[in-house]
């Protein structure tokens, strides 16, 4: 920025001489009340005050975030979605300004913030917002929902993550995006049975977690690989692969991990503790119980599933099925995977062996 250019921004901005630390929505003093000077780069001279925090802050932090969390947990994926694109609205209604606070903060040309920087921050909270709603389909088995976000996705960062011209601090942004929610394409396909397409994008993924040392993403992997492998026919490599996601994840104990994939996680994860038959492991039996997959008897299957099911068995694919119920492939899918669910399998092989077992065909 020029001379002129920075007067101009200083007086575009309204910037405090002292900020707290925002924490149970209002800004507060740091408890030992200590700061430290903030200065720009672009003009030399002190922005603000910024708080030296202290853990008697963080502490304070962490109980306000245990105070939100039981009513945040109770909001529904509708409400989640909303707030993040009001987050992303304000962000867009204010970028001329935040731009500028950017660059006079760290430095960086104007043109960037405002091109580049605030724009990917809007387009990171709008894709968060699209991915709880995809989540939220497949939980309720519209799968075909979720698939229409997932194929109206733009191409995903990782090979510019992964060639390093990232900076440092955008680079954990990104990848804690990855960790947490860019996972849900992967689990869009899976749920449509599109299990090379699954695959593909775990594989790249993966060299994300690697890279980036994201144990709960690799973790995530495997565990998503195990299900694309049974669901195309490989049960060695599926076991394979969940047994060595339930390696790395029982020392930090995660159960949601598993749990969010439902009876079909359920399945193969009972294929593993028959594997251990006669080896005490509370954790594993901990896991199945949390995926809680419905028996047969207390959901059984409908009328239409039963005519997918007999169909399947008959050896037709979606399409062919759709043609002989009268019906969308869409439509073909979600039955197929409420079938899978209330059974408790992977695959179209496992299905037609379980409803064989129940006497269903």
């Amino acid at each position: 920025m020029t001379a002129v250019t920075t007067a101009t921004a200083l007086k575009r901005v309204e910037i405090k001489p002292r900020y707290g630390n925002f924490i149970a929505g209002q800004f507060r003093p740091p408890v030992r009340e200590q700061y430290f000077s903030n200065p720009s780069p672009v003009t030399g001279s002190q922005l603000c005050e910024i708080p030296r925090s202290t853990a008697e802050d963080v502490e304070l932090a962490l109980d306000a975030a245990h105070a939100a969390a039981p009513g945040w947990g109770k909001t529904s994926a509708t409400e989640r979605a909303n707030l993040l694109n009001k987050v992303a609205d304000r962000l867009e209604a204010n970028l001329e300004k935040l731009a500028t606070l950017e660059t006079l903060d760290n430095g960086k040309p104007i043109r960037e913030s405002t091109a580049a920087d605030l724009p990917l921050a809007v387009d990171h909270f709008r894709y968060f917002a699209g991915a709880i709603r995809a989540q939220a389909a497949l939980a309720a088995g519209d799968v075909a929902s979720a698939v229409r976000w997932a194929e109206a996705q733009p191409a995903p960062v990782e090979q510019e993550l992964l060639s390093g011209g990232w900076p440092g601090a955008l680079v954990v942004a990104v990848a804690y995006d990855y960790e947490h929610v860019r996972i849900a394409p992967a689990q869009v396909w899976l749920a449509a049975g599109e299990h090379d397409r699954a695959l593909a994008a775990l594989d790249v993924q993966a060299r994300v977690a690697d890279a980036f040392h994201l144990g709960w993403l690799r973790t995530k992997v495997l565990a998503l690989r195990a299900l694309a492998y049974a669901g195309s026919g490989d049960p060695d490599a599926a076991l394979r692969c969940l047994e060595a996601a339930l390696d790395l994840a029982a020392p930090e104990g995660h159960v949601r991990l598993f749990a969010a994939e439902g009876a079909p996680m359920a399945g193969l994860l009972t294929r593993v503790r028959q594997r251990r038959a006669g080896v005490a492991d509370a954790y594993l039996d901990d896991l199945i119980q949390a995926c809680a997959p419905a028996h047969p008897d207390a959901g059984p299957l409908s009328g239409r599933e039963l005519d997918v099911l007999r169909l399947i068995a008959a050896g037709c694919d979606n399409p062919e099925i759709g043609r002989r119920l009268f019906v969308a492939p869409s439509t073909v899918k979600t039955h197929v995977n409420r079938i899978f669910g209330k059974l408790g399998v992977v695959s179209r092989t496992q299905a037609v062996a379980r409803a064989r077992e129940l006497e269903l065909l």
